[in-house]
């Protein structure tokens, strides 16, 4: 996984076909969780798909552009724009909240790498 930040995030989803973005902190312990099952499917996924993730103590400005309000927070960029995923309750959401398990975040993965 990389580290990206607001400088270089937008020029990244822009050129690169699908990105996903872990938004974290390091005194978070469920973020830690999510980096492993992350590092995991990156193993897996990595030739196709960038994982990335984003520092929000670091990176405050961005946390209130995209409505952070919890983490690990996981969002995916298809060809440059944010995909956005059915809900249940809400209708369409464009980010995951929470620790997500390796098998929902692997089948989007191999639902996203489809539609490259």
């Amino acid at each position: 996984m990389i580290e990206i930040n607001q400088t270089n995030l937008h020029d990244i989803v822009k050129k690169t076909p699908l990105v996903l973005v872990d938004f974290y902190a390091t005194w978070c312990a469920p973020c830690r969780m999510q980096e492993n099952i992350l590092k995991k499917l990156e193993k897996k996924h990595g030739e196709q798909i960038l994982f990335t993730k984003i520092d929000l103590d670091a990176n405050k400005a961005l946390a209130q552009r995209y409505g952070i309000m919890s983490i690990p927070t996981l969002m995916f960029y298809l060809k440059g724009k944010l995909v956005r995923f059915p809900s249940k309750t809400r209708g369409k959401v464009d980010k995951l909240l929470g620790v997500q398990n390796y098998g929902k975040l692997d089948e989007i993965l191999n639902f996203l790498k489809k539609k490259i």
